[in-house]
């Protein structure tokens, strides 16, 4: 199964990491220190304008490791259950009679 991880900017937000399951603070600083040269490349290209001013705001907020965390469903669907059990191995078993 391949993690369904997707960083992207909301100009209200902030930087906004949609996840199949919650990530630990130091995976999400590892996922700062991957993204912000990719960034800092994408704002060198930019010429002047609100998109560059816009995108160093949000290279600040990613050197400050601010990033937010949304549960997002894995199939698609956009039904996410994070606490739901998972299914019975033996469905013929019954446990309470």
């Amino acid at each position: 199964m391949r993690a369904g991880y997707r960083l992207h900017w909301d100009a209200e937000h902030g930087w906004i990491l949609d996840v199949p399951v919650t990530l630990q603070q130091d995976q999400l600083r590892r996922i700062a220190r991957w993204a912000l040269p990719r960034q800092i490349d994408r704002y060198r290209a930019l010429p002047p304008g609100g998109r560059r001013v816009e995108l160093n705001r949000a290279i600040g907020a990613l050197t400050r490791g601010e990033i937010r965390q949304r549960l997002v469903d894995h199939d698609g669907d956009g039904v996410s259950i994070p606490f739901a059990s998972t299914e019975r191995v033996n469905p013929e078993r019954r446990i309470f009679a």
